[in-house]
């Protein structure tokens, strides 16, 4: 009876499978022949679930540290972008989806940099425009709050540059006359202009109030052509005299 049983024979194989950017790679590097008995068996699956949860934290471990390096490198480019330094270099050469992601954040910055170039570059020329500028110029808001000024409007207004942006049009012009202008274009959304005498000071003024596009802004330009004026009735007066002296028989 036990002479017609056939024995069985079981294999133990050890097999290793390695995760890479091209695929899943398995290979044998341990077959061993043992033997049939339940204690056998139970040794077999100790040992293979033993060695399965090595594996597992092993791998586990590598994939963790295989992607926290570049995230890391890419919150503190992050990082150092949100405080203004634009001039990140990203090393992550990877070809999986953190490589495409860290070439997509450096040309992102490339392109921000850029922007920020070029934006300062403007400023700087308008500051320097708006500097050698004689007529006096205001950037106001929908509530009239001053928001941009000159040097221009310091002299003809005789305040502070500084000071003028802590106030309201009418605080910094003392004029309603000049204020009424403004208040006119911002309700017909269209240029307002207007020659001004402004009382305290005896100055001629222009004044220009011009809607912005698109932005609840208003461009308000402010001339002193008091000399002008002068000049004007100087060359008025001398004709006259000229006049009525060619007039008069000697």
């Amino acid at each position: 009876m036990l002479n017609g049983i056939r024995s069985r024979t079981i294999f133990f194989f050890l097999i290793v499978v390695l995760v890479s950017s091209a695929g899943l790679s398995g290979y044998i590097i341990h077959a061993e022949e043992i033997g049939d008995t339940i204690s056998d068996l139970i040794r077999i699956a100790t040992f293979g679930t033993l060695f399965c949860l090595a594996a597992a934290v092993l791998l586990a471990f590598w994939l963790s540290s295989l992607f926290r390096k570049p995230i890391h490198k890419l919150s503190q480019a992050a990082r150092q972008i949100s405080h203004g330094n634009y001039k990140q270099e990203i090393e992550i050469y990877s070809e999986d989806e953190i490589g495409d992601l860290a070439a997509i954040f450096q040309h992102m910055a490339n392109q921000l940099k850029d922007n920020v170039a070029q934006i300062t570059a403007e400023r700087d020329r308008l500051a320097v425009v708006l500097a050698q500028m004689g007529d006096a110029i205001f950037i106001v808001n929908r509530q009239s709050r001053i928001l941009m000024t000159n040097p221009a409007a310091e002299k003809i207004f005789q305040t502070p540059q500084a000071t003028l942006l802590k106030r309201t049009f009418i605080e910094a012009v003392h004029d309603y006359e000049i204020d009424n202008i403004l208040q006119q274009a911002m309700n017909n959304r269209k240029q307002q202009t207007g020659f001004i005498e402004s009382r305290p000071t005896r100055q001629f003024l222009g004044v220009i109030a011009t809607p912005l596009p698109a932005r609840s802004h208003y461009l308000v330009i402010v001339q002193d052509l008091t000399n002008l004026r002068r000049l004007e009735t100087v060359r008025r007066d001398f004709v006259a005299n000229v006049s009525h002296e060619l007039r008069t028989p000697i």
